[in-house]
């Protein structure tokens, strides 16, 4: 148990050092000054940088994960709700802390570091693709929207993942993790309405800084 924290501890604080920091700037130094630890203790759980990245990283997959995972993984659950949950997950307001949305784009920005993002988010990037288009399928299917191509609508809502991630992090004053979790929403009840409704509440426009 104390390890486990120990181990939760360093993660944070590398997510904290590489927001500030970037990936290049975040040492052992950085993290432990940040998490109030020794270096000797960091030594000790990880060895080197390069395992603390990694498994930052991973613990940042896993929080996306779970979540969804483990509805999706329930028979009795309908697909539209599993897709909804899926949608939740990756615009949670953990999930799309500012700190957090930095390390995913330090990774996949920073060359030296992609090849340890690939083996690590490779796999669930494939897994959550592969939901989404195999609940599109089945919603299609089971509501009758014979004109939606579920192969292509899962490829916009993927980008459009990555798109407002992307907002999240460089203009938070113009969109909220709320309202691009709804945007995803909105998205998914003009190709099939019947299951999901778009957003009534009225919004006060923001323009983009």
């Amino acid at each position: 148990m104390a390890a486990d924290i120990r181990r939760k501890q360093l993660t944070e604080a590398t997510i904290t050092s590489i927001a500030r920091h970037g990936i290049g700037g975040t040492t052992m130094s950085t993290v432990t000054a940040i998490g109030g630890l020794s270096i000797g203790l960091v030594n000790f759980y990880f060895k080197n940088k390069d395992n603390l990245l990694a498994e930052t990283l991973r613990t940042l997959a896993d929080d996306v994960r779970k979540p969804w995972a483990e509805i999706y993984g329930q028979p009795a659950v309908p697909p539209h709700e599993k897709l909804t949950a899926i949608i939740e997950a990756l615009f949670s307001p953990e999930n799309c802390a500012r700190d957090r949305l930095a390390v995913w784009f330090a990774f996949f920005g920073d060359e030296q570091y992609r090849a340890i993002y690939r083996s690590i988010v490779d796999a669930m990037d494939t897994e959550r693709v592969d939901a989404i288009a195999e609940l599109c399928r089945e919603i299609r299917k089971s509501g009758g929207y014979d004109d939606v191509d579920p192969r292509a609508l899962t490829q916009s809502i993927d980008a459009m993942v990555d798109g407002l991630w992307l907002h999240l992090l460089a203009y938070p004053n113009w969109v909220t993790a709320e309202e691009a979790r709804q945007r995803v929403i909105d998205l998914l009840a003009l190709h099939f309405p019947r299951h999901f409704a778009r957003s009534a509440r009225a919004r006060k426009s923001r323009r983009r800084p």
